[in-house]
């Protein structure tokens, strides 16, 4: 336990429900809750609500995300590498939201203990790392290939098959029966998502451990020197989240070289403008070419991936056409995109110029080799999102829905939606019961008695009015930060943490915000204010975005906004990543962005300081 403080935020148990809020607990698992009685471990326990993964209230069915996350996150803080200073994270819910506690190691003994782990095992990923992360991407591959050809919406028969020369060659039976092949594929569902984030976190901390290392020796070697200057050192690392920008690029080239860009810019959905390149030869040349561009390319989820929410590009293909119709206009206006062999030379000039700033042939050494493992973790660290929180997180929610429409089907819900509401355990309840009365023919019990539909109806009005309650943004005491990925990822930092126990002043009083460094340059321009994925359609080319975060989903709009402004995240945070790849200014955890700033007002973005100033 980490020492107390004078100041502090409100005990959990000070925290009252809001009102028409009652019964939120019922879909909450009880490790994951706030004890009811005191408890030392939770009362003197710094706890953040994490808006960076979760900014909206948890639905019954996200909590499986959570549970699942618990356990792979910590993972490798405790069993596996052994981190020497931070043993984890403790996962609580209150009043629908998360909140994350880090757990500190302060003993010195159990901290050298752990080290001699640490070194051996994080050495090895180190002096492996591209041969392991090949061999990654070959397992998360594998699961989402087994997740895609899972059968999930299914109308059960009348009678089953029954194939006599199978039969005799033990091939069929009874076994296994179509009701027997449903629950096997949701039970495959489930668990990949467990196998999933456990290929997710299995590089994931231990690069940060790379990242913080070589920020923290630079840090050193050169003091006072913006962490921004630094970030830019490992500018130049292509990520599949700028190929995916890349092919969209390329696929409106395409379409301006074929002479098809009028379709595309008088459609009003992809639908509609691949039902009308369809007749003619060049339309038919670009559909082939966008059909296997979008298997690969395309597979973005509007969310976090870390719960039940949004429509990827697979549901809704709306911001596909909305960056290619962006694209189409770039192209036919001579609008070049920065050639990322020009980012890799700036980078080069400027670690050639430090470097000769270091007089100790060791330190010289020592920087490059760590700036090396830097950029090579780095790629890793924003590519993990786009295999397993897009990729993988949009068709585990496709997947859910089609089940969904199984359960639709036979009246235990009353749209496919629905699903979301119930939590996994109660998911599966449901089916044995559609499987059991199958088996009857006789129609489900839940279908009769709409149990299930009731639950549904009463827990979204709950969670709506949980959506309305904001919640406090810590619990307990003000703790010292000894876990690096705190600032790393979410920005926590002591002052921030400070900044939150003060009085806020009102909206227009405000001409001034601080927050980190995430990508460097100054801009001014007007801001759009965008507080969900459903406004990204609202980003106008030369838009300053501010935003409460920003996520791999979001990529329609970079090419068009001079800067990004975010209320959470630190400088390894998506925002900041994408702002040192594209180049412009990023100020990232200001805190309070969204309601201080407003749409159309006039802003200077210093990227380099951190600082956002409102001009008018």
């Amino acid at each position: 336990m980490y020492p107390m403080s004078e100041r502090r935020f409100p005990d959990p148990h000070e925290i009252a429900t809001p009102p028409g809020c009652e019964g939120w607990e019922e879909w909450i698992p009880e490790y994951l809750r706030f004890r009811h009685e005191h408890n030392p471990d939770e009362d003197n326990r710094f706890y953040f609500q994490d808006s960076l993964h979760w900014p909206e209230p948890m639905k019954p069915l996200d909590m499986w995300f959570i549970e699942v996350i618990t356990w792979t996150y910590n993972l490798p803080h405790t069993r596996f590498i052994r981190f020497p200073m931070v043993k984890g994270t403790q996962w609580r819910i209150l009043n629908g939201y998360v909140y994350l506690g880090a757990l500190p190691v302060l003993d010195p003994k159990e901290q050298e203990e752990r080290l001699k782990y640490f070194r051996d095992r994080a050495q090895f990923y180190f002096d492996h790392w591209d041969e392991l992360y090949e061999k990654w991407e070959l397992k998360i591959k594998a699961v989402i290939d087994e997740v895609e050809s899972l059968k999930l919406d299914v109308e059960l028969p009348e009678v089953t098959p029954f194939d006599k020369d199978k039969i005799l060659k033990g091939e069929a039976g009874l076994w296994p029966s179509p009701a027997w092949r449903l629950v096997e594929d949701f039970h495959k569902l489930k668990l990949s998502l467990l196998k999933a984030w456990e290929i997710h976190f299995e590089m994931l901390n231990v690069g940060y451990a790379a990242y913080g290392a070589f920020m923290d020796f630079a840090s050193k070697l050169f003091p006072g020197i913006e962490k921004a200057t630094l970030t830019r050192m490992l500018a130049g690392v292509r990520f599949y989240f700028a190929e995916t920008q890349g092919q969209l690029r390329r696929l409106a080239e395409l379409a301006v070289k074929l002479g098809l860009s009028e379709v595309f810019e008088e459609a009003k959905s992809l639908d509609e403008a691949l039902r009308k390149l369809e007749p003619s030869d060049a339309g038919k040349e670009w559909i082939k070419d966008f059909e296997e561009t979008r298997r690969q390319w395309f597979n973005m989820w509007a969310g976090s991936g870390t719960y039940f929410c949004g429509k990827g590009w697979r549901e809704d293909p709306t911001p596909i056409l909305e960056t290619i119709k962006g694209y189409i206009k770039r192209v036919k206006e001579g609008v070049s995109e920065k050639p990322v062999e020009e980012v890799i030379q700036e980078r080069d000039r400027l670690v050639e110029e430090y470097v000769k700033l270091i007089r100790a042939e060791e330190d010289q050494r020592m920087f490059l080799q760590l700036l090396e493992l830097a950029r090579r973790v780095v790629r890793y660290v924003e590519n993990h999102k786009w295999w397993v929180e897009n990729w993988y997180g949009q068709l585990f929610r496709i997947k859910m829905l089609e089940l969904g429409e199984t359960f639709t089907r036979y009246g235990i819900l009353d749209e496919p939606e629905d699903i979301a509401f119930l939590t996994i355990y109660e998911v599966e309840q449901a089916l044995m019961d559609l499987a059991a009365t199958w088996a009857l023919e006789e129609k489900p019990r839940s279908s009769e008695t709409k149990s299930w539909s009731n639950i549904v109806r009463r827990r979204k009005e709950v969670w709506r009015k949980l959506t309305g309650y904001r919640p406090p943004p810590g619990l307990g005491p003000v703790p010292p930060i000894t876990d690096p990925f705190l600032e790393q990822l979410w920005g926590i930092t002591k002052e921030r943490i400070e900044s939150w126990l003060e009085v806020k002043p009102e909206v227009g009083v405000v001409k001034e915000l601080k927050g980190f460094a995430g990508a460097p340059g100054v801009v001014e321009g007007v801001a759009k204010v965008i507080k969900s994925p459903d406004e990204l359609h609202l980003v106008e080319h030369g838009d300053i975005l501010v935003a409460p975060l920003t996520d791999p989903s979001w990529t329609s709009v970079f090419p068009k906004v001079r800067g990004i402004v975010t209320n959470v995240g630190g400088i390894m945070s998506h925002a900041a990543i994408v702002g040192r790849e594209y180049g412009i200014p990023v100020v990232v955890g200001t805190g309070t962005a969204t309601d201080v700033i407003k749409t159309g007002q006039r802003i200077r973005v210093d990227g380099t300081k951190g600082v956002v100033s409102i001009l008018e």
